[in-house]
């Protein structure tokens, strides 16, 4: 007999197979002194059950199969063959009994699988011959195979694979915020199923990201939890929206969700809110995260039902809190088959875990990972605060940027201006807040924007005496194709917050007003089409990168330090160089901005954005704008321009422009050196060029500016 057993773990040199020989052996043993003699062969067709050595003892034939199936009937002294029977059919005699029995028993403490082996060794006198007829023996293979299957991994042992269609995603969001379409932007990319609770409701569940509160969300999950108690075979996996984005998609939360072996699964965290004095109720966890966070949970909808009926308090009761008293009650946790993700499998918070969570680019994918447990979460969430980090991985989970693909979503709704036949009205707020070089030509630029400027209207705020003749100057010929044009100048001694507040108040009072367009004196726009692109791009607020000319000075910042100023951060140098190019939401951004006039009077409907505290203006707006929940963009999809250098600008020179040499050096050449002066390099030419006052210059320079000429004469 030989039976082929596929490998089940018995070493790598089986190859796969592992071949089993059922052949006759004879064994010749020399006599031993006092040892009982040697049986009678048995009969020719006769075999033993024995276990074979290198079998695994997952595969041991159970033993009723045998002492239930055959007995064993002993054989006489004389050799004559003995037959196994059904036990149904033949006598009950004690001693067959016992000697089937010890049969049983004898295979019984075999450590591996049962086997058919030929029976021709050498066997003691209490152990009988089985004769046993070819129709038995195929029963007794069939017997001894049957088992392996599912020790071998047969699919009646695996557990089901839960179809995507039966996982669904509840969020509640009483408003729709940049946060909320940025996580159904996520949801929409891996084609997850969301029910939003609380829509076109008033949020009652409290005031700030530092206060307890969330308990409305508990309510609507209590009420919409209902239509779903009996659907056993239903996950749900609620989450906030706000703060969480997708990195991974239904089939990996579902298998992820089937290996922790609970009924219902909450995220985990490092950080106790908002009672640190449950702590010691808590189960200890020796490795991962001990605390339970309601910001994500996943469970069969019965048992989540369960949970949420238990909800009798107020909307601005705290639903941590809630949840963390059923799950730290271990009668309830056992009952409700309820654990954490400690190891941040399914759920990562980022409080508390800045460092433990990294962007990897793998296989042209972005993702999240956690380096400290080498898992990858699957719905990443920014709680307390953690949303300028969340921001940046916004960035590129899930795969909004790739290293082979670039930006995918810089072409996700936007505008496209040409096919309209009106453009949008914008308000250009300039602001003159220093003495600032090149100021003529900055004016100038603005009348050079590829606009329709009837579209357009000034606001104007010049703090500086010394450039009230440029805005004059300037004036006399924007009144020509400007039609309003509204200037507040040094008179008026306004500070720069007053100043930018009431620029953005021109365009929020103004309900024809569709942009605000702020620029600052020291931004050289070079692209004439700047306004057009930023338009185009249709964001709630949106810069073009502007940086100051071989340096890393940019109007943007890509982190911030935990007191709120600069910090770089991991893309920053990448962005300001061009070797990622996108629509980066970002933390902090000034000097030249464009911002929705919808924007202004709904969540920025108030008129002193521009203080806060100590902050400088620039500091206030942004955070004003993160607190609202306003996502900041700065693109640098194209050139748009440069900073000008003003710490150093001198007024005091006759021609002050003159010596930004050194400070400005790409402004000054434009100003002062012609733009063919290479010529006279590769060409023939000199000019000669000769003055009154005794001095005879010959110059190479093909232009000589009034102001070179000035300071030579003197």
């Amino acid at each position: 007999l030989v039976q082929t057993i596929p490998d089940a773990g018995l070493g790598k040199a089986s190859g796969g197979n592992r071949t089993v020989h059922a052949e006759a052996r004879r064994v010749s043993r020399r006599p031993i002194a006092g040892a009982r003699p040697a049986p009678t062969p048995p009969p020719r067709g006769a075999y033993k059950l024995s276990a074979a050595p290198w079998a695994p003892a997952a595969l041991r034939l159970p033993d009723h199969l045998l002492s239930t199936a055959f007995r064993a009937t002993p054989t006489a002294g004389s050799g004559t063959s003995a037959r196994t029977q059904p036990a149904s059919s033949r006598p009950h005699s004690s001693a067959s009994a016992d000697q089937g029995s010890r049969l049983s028993r004898e295979v019984d403490r075999c450590e591996a699988v049962r086997v058919l082996e030929p029976a021709r060794a050498l066997e003691g006198p209490k152990m009988g011959w089985c004769t046993i007829r070819p129709q038995q023996l195929l029963l007794l293979v069939v017997l001894v195979l049957q088992p392996w299957n599912s020790c071998l991994g047969a699919d009646s042992e695996k557990p089901s694979i839960i179809p995507t269609d039966k996982l669904l995603v509840i969020t509640v969001a009483t408003k729709e915020s940049d946060g909320f379409h940025r996580f159904m932007q996520s949801a929409k990319y891996f084609n997850y199923t969301v029910k939003v609770l609380g829509q076109g409701e008033e949020w009652r569940g409290g005031d700030g990201i530092n206060t307890i509160g969330g308990g409305q969300k508990v309510r609507l999950m209590k009420e919409v939890m209902e239509n779903y108690a009996n659907q056993e075979d239903l996950i749900i996996l609620f989450t906030e929206c706000f703060d969480v984005i997708f990195a991974g998609g239904p089939e990996e939360v579902l298998k992820k969700f089937q290996k922790s072996n609970h009924k219902v699964v909450f995220s985990a965290d490092g950080i106790l809110w908002p009672d640190k004095r449950l702590a010691d109720k808590y189960p200890i966890v020796h490795i991962g995260k001990r605390y339970l966070n309601s910001g994500g949970f996943i469970g069969y909808a019965p048992y989540i039902n369960r949970i949420v009926q238990q909800w009798n308090l107020q909307d601005n009761d705290d639903d941590q809190l809630f949840y963390t008293k059923i799950y730290i009650d271990p009668l309830k946790r056992e009952a409700l088959n309820i654990t954490l993700d400690h190891k941040c499998k399914i759920f990562q918070t980022l409080n508390g875990a800045v460092d433990e969570v990294v962007l990897k680019f793998e296989n042209g994918k972005a993702r999240a990972k956690n380096v400290f447990y080498e898992t990858l979460p699957v719905a990443i969430n920014g709680n307390g605060p953690t949303k300028i980090l969340l921001n940046y991985f916004g960035n590129y989970v899930p795969n909004a940027w790739t290293q082979d693909n670039g930006c995918t979503l810089c072409d996700v709704d936007t505008i496209d201006l040409s096919a309209v036949d009106v453009h949008p009205n914008v308000t250009i707020g300039v602001f003159i807040e220093q003495p600032t070089p090149f100021l003529p030509r900055f004016l100038d630029t603005l009348l050079t924007l590829d606009y329709p400027k009837e579209a357009l209207k000034l606001f104007i705020h010049n703090k500086e005496v010394y450039h009230e003749k440029n805005i004059k100057v300037f004036f006399d010929k924007a009144k020509h194709e400007i039609t309003t044009i509204k200037i507040v100048g040094p008179e008026e001694n306004l500070s720069q917050a007053e100043a930018r507040n009431m620029g953005m108040d021109f365009c929020r009072q103004d309900e024809n007003c569709n942009y605000y367009f702020s620029v600052d004196a020291d931004v050289v726009l070079t692209n004439p089409r700047t306004l057009k692109i930023l338009i185009e791009q249709n964001r709630k607020i949106i810069a073009p990168l502007v940086t100051r000319h071989g340096k890393l000075w940019s109007n943007f910042w890509g982190a911030l330090s935990p007191d709120g100023y600069y910090a770089r951060s991991e893309d920053y140098v990448d962005i300001v160089q061009g070797n990622r190019v996108g629509i980066w939401n970002v933390p902090y951004m000034a000097n030249v901005y464009l911002i929705k006039g919808k924007t202004l009077r709904s969540e920025m409907n108030e008129r002193n954005y521009f203080v806060r505290d100590k902050l400088d203006p620039d500091m206030a707006l942004c955070r004003n704008a993160r607190e609202m929940g306003v996502f900041m963009y700065v693109s640098n999809r194209h050139e748009f321009g440069r900073l000008l250098s003003t710490a150093n600008y001198n007024i005091s020179h006759y021609h002050n422009d003159l010596w930004q040499i050194f400070e400005n050096p790409v402004d000054w050449k434009e100003k002062y050196i012609n733009r063919d002066y290479s010529k006279i390099f590769t060409e023939n030419i000199v000019e000669q060029v000769c003055f009154n006052n005794h001095y005879n210059v010959q110059s190479t320079l093909l232009y000589f500016p009034t102001g070179i000429i000035n300071v030579v004469l003197l």
